[in-house]
């Protein structure tokens, strides 16, 4: 269990957590980062067969800019150490975690860069070589397009399988991209069309079965042609050998 905290006396948010063993109960509460900055947003991924787990949040580093910070949670040695993600200039928005029953990890969020608008990153985690270097996941680099909202699973081989939204201001679309076993990022797509004004996309969701085959739900609102009714309906797309 992972939570904010206000420092007393501060109006700082402080990241704090507990571990929940059976047999054990739950741990003392603790403080997880020692940064000076208020913690924003949290993000858990967890293994239901191994029970292993990593944490991600986001932490104020200057006025205005948020840094992205993730942690890995093993049942055998507890909390581990907090680790930087990327080092960019820009702030950072939102983020997702996954990780598969060997303790593989991908984190993806969004952040803002070079272009000054956001855009879509990972970066990996193995047990043998920990955290490695933040990464460019789309080349959709055009000024007043906006990425965000990305939703990353990991299979239990290791793959990576991750979606977001991509926004021009008064319509927008879904995309994808994929990570091999070994962490290596393929082209982005695009998976679900924009259809201009006519249709709105909400938000979505993403899972995964630990052989790989992944089950996309979102939110969509559609305005029929000569019509002036919208009509809203969640839609899904599956996963499966690859495509």
């Amino acid at each position: 269990l992972v939570w904010r905290q206000l420092e007393a006396g501060q109006l700082i948010d402080r990241l704090w957590g507990s571990l929940y063993r059976p047999g054990g109960g739950w741990s003392a509460p603790q403080r997880l980062e020692a940064n000076s900055g208020s913690v924003r947003d949290i993000r858990v991924a967890i293994d239901k067969n191994s029970g292993r787990a990593v944490v991600a949040w986001t932490q104020l580093s200057s006025p205005g800019a948020y840094d992205l910070w993730a942690l890995r949670v093993d049942p055998a040695t507890g909390w581990g150490a907090p680790a930087l993600l990327e080092t960019g200039a820009g702030t950072v928005g939102f983020a997702s975690t996954g990780i598969d029953a060997n303790g593989n990890a991908v984190a993806v969020w969004s952040q803002i860069g070079p272009a000054t608008r956001f855009s879509i990153y990972a970066n990996r985690y193995t047990p043998s070589g920990g955290w490695g270097t933040a990464e460019l996941i789309e080349t959709d680099e055009v000024s007043g397009v906006v990425n965000g909202d990305p939703a990353v699973v990991v299979a239990g081989s290791g793959e990576a399988l991750a979606v977001w939204k991509r926004s021009t201001g008064i319509s927008s679309s879904l995309w994808t991209n994929s990570a091999n076993a070994a962490g290596t990022w393929g082209a982005a797509a695009e998976l679900v069309p924009d259809a201009g004004t006519s249709q709105s996309i909400g938000a979505h969701d993403l899972a995964i079965d630990a052989g790989g085959n992944a089950l996309l739900a979102w939110g969509q609102a559609d305005l029929p042609g000569g019509s002036n009714q919208w009509e809203s309906a969640v839609w899904f797309k599956r996963f499966s050998a690859g495509a």
